[in-house]
């Protein structure tokens, strides 16, 4: 009696206990819910995005990747500054000025959806690699059409613009990245760096966290030359204050 009656209190504690992990991971959820929704209106997913920056940013390529992302978003006349367009499911995803490539970074729904959807392999950079293949023929056409030297590009454009020098190695001279997630595998980055790894400047800030916590777990080995925004961990506040995305877009101030 004695067993059966300590199994039956172990089973009972165990149940109390699944419970309260069970209460505190529906709080957690709700909590994260709710402060997702709440950054998002800080962040990229709704026009908000066009208010937040809408000055001139202090570097040129970073203003490129400004102007195309409030533009897609936005429509705004004032931001159609481009030569010509490239879409993906008829969505802007990159434009054209003068010699330079720039691709747009995630800032619609649609963008989110396809980034956190998994499609093929167990890394982002398989999936965004399955958007390039739909539109490496027109972005071979324009840059060989307009002699592009130069690509640039935030978080989703940073990725794509990697992809893209990779394939087009012998006609880029230069590769400007904003917020480049952590999300290659060690070997493209080996490889990367053997062959572009002198034309390529990384721009990515300490406190983002979109930059630094996609890497699954992984230790990030950098992508060309890396320049770190060493932002004081006293601002980290911000990232509760102004959002989740309010670093990741601090490359367009």
């Amino acid at each position: 009696m004695r067993c059966q009656k300590g199994s039956g209190y172990l089973i009972w504690q165990i149940y109390i206990m699944a419970l309260k992990i069970s209460t505190i991971s529906i709080i957690f959820l709700v909590v994260l819910i709710i402060y997702i929704i709440y950054s998002s209106r800080m962040g990229p997913l709704t026009p908000r995005f066009c208010d937040l920056y809408s000055e001139e940013s202090k570097n040129y390529y970073a203003d490129l990747v400004r102007r195309l992302n409030n533009f897609e978003l936005c429509g705004e006349s004032q931001y159609d500054v481009f030569d010509e367009y490239i879409t993906w499911k008829d969505e802007m995803i990159a434009g054209v000025k003068g010699n330079v490539l720039v691709f747009k970074g995630s800032d619609t729904l649609q963008d989110w959806a396809y980034n956190l959807t998994p499609h093929r392999g167990t890394r982002l950079y398989n999936d965004i690699g399955l958007i390039y293949d739909e539109i490496k023929d027109v972005i071979r056409e324009v840059i060989q059409r307009n002699k592009i030297t130069v690509l640039t590009g935030w978080s989703l454009g940073a990725i794509l613009s990697c992809i893209t020098a990779m394939d087009l190695e012998s006609e880029i001279h230069e590769v400007i990245l904003f917020g480049l997630p952590n999300i290659f595998t060690d070997s493209f980055i080996t490889e990367y760096n053997d062959r572009l790894g002198r034309r390529t400047i990384v721009h990515n800030n300490r406190l983002d966290i979109f930059a630094n916590a996609m890497g699954y777990g992984k230790d990030r080995t950098e992508v060309g030359n890396t320049n770190w925004v060493n932002t004081p961990l006293s601002d980290s506040y911000k990232l509760i204050t102004r959002g989740l995305g309010y670093y990741h877009m601090s490359y367009f101030e």
